[in-house]
Formats: structure tokens, C-alpha cells, sequence
């Protein structure tokens, strides 16, 4: 498998015990370029946080587009923990309140500047550490919070303003992430979750593999702040940050003139389908589709452009999920799907069989008997790494699909280290059987 040598950056993992363990930061990008950035934020992330790609795909198109990420899901999978992380990665101000039905303007506005009431009658707040000055905004339980809140914070997303006192104050906000354990679906609700453009549902990871990969790494995570704190390298700035959403909004109808059609007629499937999308929700999928499209370096949008944006911008509840996925299936609008099953099937094929062989070789070594399907895995593992080897070359042969095997990178090299590792075992077992 002399063909694994020449994947890029295919280093081995150093051990969890190290400093340079694999949750250490990425390196920022040394030719400055925003979009390299983006694309480094987004790795370092999915590096940290395992089994949540979608989410981190969605909080990295919030910051990139300026629109308001939604996140559904119970507690305790890493909602938080990723917009911190974020914002950290970009040295933004960092704003963090958990909403609920009492919550005074003060825990979100900040309190009340005492001094300049009683000498000077101003109405005033101390708005440091408050959501007047954040660059990156969680406003957590969202719908936990009272209708006079909610209220208040569709001015917010639609304004980036405040009004403290007799002063309207403009927001300096790039982000705003907003969560919740359930959604509220009476009517006086759907104003404010129809702002609410990117959207994302969570649970707890399932997969037994992913589960231990994602324990494996909390703990090396906890390890790190032990020994010497979870400090961050900044990636990007918030002043790049503005620029791009800012060219984004200059470039956006251009970017998108050739695919206007299948956003009209994704929005129209969708709506015959049962799923309520507004005229306001259509000019946002248009908008978020050019900003995937800008994120990857290209000016002019495809159909898989759109159906990244679809899967984000048309879902209202969870249920909703599958039924975009048809849509975009039934429309032909995801051309590179095969390819993200066939890796999807072999990465996970890749992972098991070599695994299996590992463990058989230390069986071998301590005079254990092997296991009797051991012949029908060295066979199965030839059989995967000359089909992934086949997959990869024929993923090069076009942009498109190489940016495919760019979003599965880390996934890679992952398997192919594990492969790497189980092929002379493989050999010598074979030799034994």
C-alpha cells in the first residue's frame, strides 16, 4: 500500500500523552487568504469536536454569511463548547446568556450605569462583557424565553441594534447562535423562527466507533487544559470576518445568476412538500448557496451549492431532514452524492477490518487462537484499500469531487494510519494461516 505514502499531510497522530497531541491548533494560514482561513477554522473544529460536522459546517457558514444559526438538541452535545471555540479561534469579543422566561434586560443588555443616573440622569448601562459589545453572540434556551425577549431579539437579528435608553446602539456583532432543548410551534413563534436562516438538529452520537473516538478525545482535550490550558492560535480576525460577509452581500447575485432556477425550484418542491418556506427564507437560501460557493474560491455557484444550502436554510423541525434529502435527490441537484457514500462505506469498512486485524495480531502474539473469519478479513482489507486507493484517484480527476475528499481529509488519514499500521500484520498473518 505504497499509495497511502503520497496522501497529503498523512502524518501519524502523535500519542494523547504529548503536548503536540492531535487536539493541538491548526497553524494559521501564512498568505493571509480569508478563504484558507475559513477552511481552517472548519478543520480545526471538526478536529476537537468529534461526530458533529454538519453543526460545525452550519456555525462556520453563520460566521462566514452573517446570517443567525438555529441548533436544536439536548444538552450535552458541545453546543457551547464549539461557539466558544469559534469565537476564541477568531479573538472575537464573546457574549454567552441563557435565556428564560424572567430574564431581565440587564443580564443581556448589561446593568444599569448607577453613577450616571443619580449625577447626570442618563440612562445608561455598563455594557462590558454584554451583548453591546460582542463580535460573537449565544443566546442559549432561546425558547425558553418570554415573547417581549423574543421580540427584542428579531430586532437584533434583523438590526444588529439595541435601545438603551433614548440611544439606538448598532451591534458589532458578526455572529449570533441561538439554541435550544425543543421548539416552541405556537404561531406567535414562526416570526421568529422563520430568522432564524441556518439550522441545524442534533442528538447524542449513536455510532459505537464514533463514541469512542469522541470519549478519547474529551479526555485528551482534558488533558491539554491540565497540563497547560486549551490556549488557541487565532486563525482569523473579526475584521476579515466583516470584509468577506461584506463582499459577500456585493457578490451574491452574480454568484448565484446560473443556479437561480434550482432555488426556485427547490423552494417550490419544498412548499409542495409540507414545508413552510417564506418569500424572505427563499432569498436567504439564494444568498447562503453563494456564500458556499465564495467559501470554496469560486465566484459562480453549482447545483451542489444548493443543495448544501437547502439541507440547512428548508428544514423548519427535525422531521423535516429527511425530507430535504429526498428533494434533493429527487431533483438531481447533489451530483456528488455516490462519491460521499462510496467513502462514507469505505472509510468505515477501512476502520473496522483494520481494527479487527490489529487485535488479531495481538491475539497471535500472546499464543490465543485467531479468530476463524480471520482469512475472509485480510481479504476484505485488500479488497477495501485497493478500492480506496482506485476511489481517491478517480476523486482527483476534477475539482468537485476533490473538494469531496477535502471535507473527508480528516476522516482519511485517520483510516488510512490505521491501515497503514494493520498491512504488515495483515502480511505476516497471512503467512501464518
Amino acid at each position: 500500500m505504497s499509495w497511502l505514502a503520497k496522501t497529503p499531510n498523512s502524518r501519524a497522530p502523535e500519542p494523547a500523552g504529548k503536548k503536540e497531541a492531535q487536539t493541538a491548533p491548526a497553524q494559521a494560514p501564512t498568505n493571509g487568504n480569508t478563504i484558507d482561513a475559513f477552511k481552517q477554522l472548519e478543520a480545526e473544529l471538526r478536529q476537537r469536536f468529534v461526530g458533529r460536522d454538519r453543526e460545525i459546517r452550519a456555525a462556520i457558514l453563520a460566521l462566514a454569511s452573517g446570517e443567525p444559526m438555529y441548533w436544536e438538541g439536548p444538552p450535552g452535545t458541545a453546543k457551547t463548547s464549539i461557539v466558544e471555540t469559534l469565537a476564541s479561534l477568531i479573538g472575537a469579543r464573546y457574549f454567552y446568556v441563557q435565556l428564560h422566561e424572567y430574564i431581565e434586560p440587564d443580564e443581556v443588555l448589561g446593568p444599569i450605569d448607577v453613577v450616571a443616573l443619580r449625577e447626570r440622569g442618563e440612562l445608561r448601562r455598563v455594557t462590558s462583557g454584554y451583548l453591546p459589545e460582542a463580535e460573537v453572540a449565544f443566546f442559549d434556551e432561546v425558547y425558553r424565553a418570554s415573547g417581549a425577549m423574543l421580540n427584542m431579539l428579531i430586532d437584533i437579528i434583523l438590526n444588529k441594534r439595541v435601545r438603551i435608553g433614548n440611544s439606538i446602539v448598532k451591534l458589532p456583532t458578526v455572529a449570533m447562535y441561538f439554541a435550544a432543548n425543543f421548539r416552541r410551534s405556537e404561531e406567535e413563534f414562526a416570526a421568529f423562527h422563520d430568522r432564524l436562516v441556518l439550522r441545524v438538529f442534533s442528538d447524542y452520537v449513536a455510532d459505537k466507533a464514533m463514541l469512542k473516538e469522541l470519549v478519547e478525545r474529551g479526555l485528551e482535550l482534558l488533558q491539554l487544559k491540565a497540563v497547560n490550558g486549551l490556549t488557541t492560535k487565532q486563525l482569523l480576525t473579526v475584521g476579515e470576518v466583516r470584509k468577506f460577509q461584506l463582499q459577500a452581500m456585493v457578490k451574491a447575485k452574480k454568484v448565484v445568476a446560473g443556479v437561480l432556477d434550482k432555488v426556485v425550484e427547490v423552494v417550490a418542491a419544498a412548499r409542495a412538500a409540507g414545508i413552510p418556506v417564506s418569500d424572505r427564507r427563499a432569498v436567504k437560501l439564494a444568498y447562503v448557496t453563494a456564500v458556499i460557493a465564495l467559501m470554496d474560491g469560486r465566484n459562480s455557484a453549482d447545483a451542489d451549492d444548493v443543495a448544501d444550502a437547502a439541507r440547512l436554510v428548508l428544514p423548519l423541525e427535525p422531521s423535516d431532514v429527511d425530507k430535504v434529502e429526498q428533494l434533493i435527490k429527487q431533483l438531481g441537484l447533489d451530483t456528488l452524492a455516490s462519491i460521499r457514500t462510496k467513502l462514507d462505506t469505505l472509510i468505515t469498512e477501512a476502520k473496522r477490518l483494520s481494527s479487527t486485524i490489529i487485535e488479531a495480531y495481538a491475539k497471535m502474539l500472546r499464543g490465543e487462537e485467531m479468530p476463524p473469519e480471520l482469512p475472509d478479513v485480510i481479504e476484505a482489507f485488500q479488497r477495501v484499500a485497493a478500492e480506496l486507493q482506485q476511489e481517491l484517484r478517480r476523486a482527483k480527476g476534477s475539482s468537485k469531487t476533490a473538494r469531496v475528499v477535502k471535507q473527508y481529509l480528516p476522516r482519511l488519514k485517520e483510516a488510512i494510519e490505521l491501515m497503514r499500521r494493520a498491512e504488515p500484520m495483515a502480511r505476516e498473518l497471512a503467512s501464518r494461516l
